[in-house]
């Protein structure tokens, strides 16, 4: 019959859209997003973490002001600046570039955090004993500080990379084709029976949250047998 909608997806077709390349491609857009996003958020934190901890008032100022700004304006604020503000100003990002920015400096503000709480969390009375030895400040922020800084922040980080896979859904909203936007895409061409297919998409974020937990896990039970030899 003309115009009538067409037929439900069904178990089958739902197993087959499961692997789907379109849908296959739009999981692997979204991990490595994610993890792209979280690692240079990582590598913003530091200098914000320690402009923060910085005697320093200018740098103390910049690194307040940063973390206002991302931590008090929404992500999908965010989104739509890097995309559509931006090249009114003269600078076209790629989609996909945009995304990863506005994510990255979204949680950079956060890891600053992570990582500030890691550093201060640290045994006072180590730096102490590390000076008595006649060790100088890089020597204890490199032997000292840091190793046992990581093992405070790689829960946390970790439960941040897990948020990461579910923030890309926001990328939908600038049209970068990963697990969300694909999803839309499928159920606007059959908007009759858009279950399957946000069951599939619901299926790979339980998925990708679950392995990555199940991954995190093992890295901090094995940092935590480490820190333990090393006491």
């Amino acid at each position: 019959m003309p115009g009538a909608p067409a037929p439900a997806l069904g178990l089958t077709g739902t197993l087959a859209l499961l692997v789907s390349p379109l849908v296959l491609s739009a999981v692997w857009v979204t991990i490595w997003t994610a993890i792209a996003a979280q690692a240079i958020a990582a590598l913003c934190g530091v200098p914000l973490a320690l402009a923060e901890l910085s005697s320093l008032k200018p740098l103390k100022a910049v690194a307040w002001f940063y973390n206002w700004l991302f931590q008090g304006t929404p992500l999908l604020m965010q989104l739509i600046f890097f995309w559509a503000v931006l090249p009114i100003l003269g600078l076209r990002l790629p989609l996909i570039v945009a995304g990863i920015v506005a994510l990255a400096l979204n949680e950079a503000a956060r890891m600053s955090q992570i990582i500030r709480a890691a550093i201060i969390g640290v045994d006072a009375r180590q730096f102490e004993a590390a000076r008595t030895l006649g060790m100088s400040s890089w020597q204890i922020f490199r032997l000292i500080i840091v190793p046992q800084a990581l093992r405070l922040m790689l829960p946390p980080t970790g439960n941040e990379l897990n948020y990461q896979f579910k923030a890309t859904s926001l990328l939908a909203a600038i049209s970068v084709v990963e697990l969300t936007r694909q999803t839309l895409n499928f159920a606007d061409r059959d908007p009759a029976h858009p279950l399957p297919y946000f069951a599939v998409a619901a299926f790979y974020y339980f998925a990708m949250s679950t392995a990555w937990g199940l991954v995190q896990q093992r890295l901090e039970n094995r940092a935590e047998r480490r820190g333990f030899a090393e006491s």
